[in-house]
């Protein structure tokens, strides 16, 4: 009502959250699923989090199992699952995806993440200069995960990477 917008986007990674949703008639409730290889969000949870291997593998199968779990409130036809790779390699594809998802016309994915006004509130990327912000694939992971951060990140979070599709750890 506030903004005159007929689509609202919350960022949220609560799935409890999709349940209260599903239950009020007014809302068309869309779900995208954004996932990552296990690998690379550990890293990310590292740097951002402060997390260690062991905390970041629980949470990154945490996030995603109950996110997996809380598809039981919406539809099929309401879930979408998009993994982060191929955001990284087609942004406009993903775009074009997403719109076609949720019911909206497609528009032009931005060349510079921070060329578009955002409101994410919690999220530091909308702090960065102008003109540092390409959609870019991070595979840091590989230089600074060890042998052992490996099995450790297997054992704990390998099956539900496999589950989501992912060809690692191999089974």
């Amino acid at each position: 009502d506030v903004t005159g917008k007929q689509v609202f986007v919350d960022t949220r990674k609560d799935p409890m959250r999709i349940k209260f949703l599903s239950e009020i008639p007014e809302i068309d409730l869309r779900v995208v699923h954004l996932i990552r290889d296990v690998r690379g969000a550990v890293v990310s949870f590292m740097n951002h989090r402060a997390d260690n291997v062991v905390q970041a593998a629980f949470r990154w199968r945490i996030i995603n199992m109950n996110s997996e779990r809380a598809r039981r409130f919406v539809t099929p036809e309401r879930w979408l699952r998009i993994r982060y790779e191929d955001v990284c390699a087609d942004p406009q594809g993903a775009v074009d995806t997403i719109a076609d998802f949720v019911g909206v016309d497609r528009v032009p994915a931005p060349w510079d993440f921070y060329e578009t006004i955002h409101h994410v509130g919690g999220n530091r990327m909308r702090q960065r200069e102008p003109g540092v912000g390409a959609v870019q694939r991070d595979d840091s992971w590989m230089s600074r995960l060890n042998d052992r951060d490996l099995a450790i990140i297997a054992r704990i979070a390998g099956a539900a990477n496999r589950y989501f599709g992912r060809a690692w750890p191999p089974a």
